[in-house]
């Protein structure tokens, strides 16, 4: 219009039972992909020489069931209605912690995924420090990670010098293919009390295992992480 000013107005984002693959061109529902899962699993019950006789493998049952899990996960994540129903993604914390350098007293590892802003994870030690997070029992797109940080004493959550791996396979963690950064520094701002995010160079595909080994902003390098959480959007062929 001219001289004028053109607005775009986003709805408030709704969670409809119902995806658009575009990628795929196909529209799926949470309850046909429910029925299907529930379908594999009970083909996953037989043996392989009866999944033979019926042209199936228990590769590819459970490389669909995969796909299948994280695609109802993605049914509930936000999305926004401009012309296209759009899933964009959403911050989760992992869901367990599968192991660890140490922790200090109450200030356990699991703090790290509680969701609460106030417990942390605490290691008191002058060493490099390590975490693995299982992020689901299935695969996750993953693009982008993040950590809240205390305004009392910034520094012990101010992580340096961070390697970020993600793997599908916890003995592949290791992978040079599956460290996607090394030496990361992030910019802490120093108020603290916010999330500081940092977007992957090269989005992780098929995540379930991530692991973080870092160092502090500490002068005794004690290391605290109070929220890490990862941005998954859904998985692409």
């Amino acid at each position: 219009m001219a001289g004028g000013i053109l607005r775009l107005q986003l709805d408030v984002p709704t969670k409809p039972n119902e995806l658009d693959l575009i990628l795929d061109q196909e529209r799926t529902t949470k309850a046909d992909d429910e029925a299907e899962l529930a379908q594999n699993n009970r083909f996953l019950l037989l043996t392989d020489a009866d999944l033979a006789k019926i042209g199936l493998t228990r590769e590819v049952l459970v490389d669909r069931n995969d796909t299948l899990n994280a695609r109802i996960l993605a049914y509930g994540w936000p999305r926004h209605n401009v012309t296209l129903n759009v899933v964009e993604g959403d911050w989760l914390s992992p869901g367990s912690v599968q192991s660890f350098c140490g922790e200090t007293s109450t200030n356990v590892a699991t703090n790290s995924i509680d969701g609460d802003t106030g417990t942390h994870w605490r290691h008191v030690a002058n060493e490099r420090h390590s975490i693995v997070y299982k992020l689901r029992d299935f695969p996750l797109r993953v693009e982008k990670i993040r950590f809240f940080y205390n305004a009392s004493l910034p520094v012990n959550e101010q992580l340096t010098n961070l390697d970020v791996h993600m793997a599908k396979a916890l003995v592949n963690i290791d992978d040079a293919g599956n460290i996607l950064e090394s030496g990361l520094n992030l910019t802490w701002p120093g108020t603290g009390g916010v999330f500081v995010d940092h977007t992957l160079a090269t989005p992780k595909a098929s995540a379930v295992y991530i692991k973080l080994v870092f160092d502090t902003a500490s002068a005794v390098n004690t290391g605290q992480i109070r929220e890490f959480e990862v941005f998954c959007t859904p998985r692409k062929a």
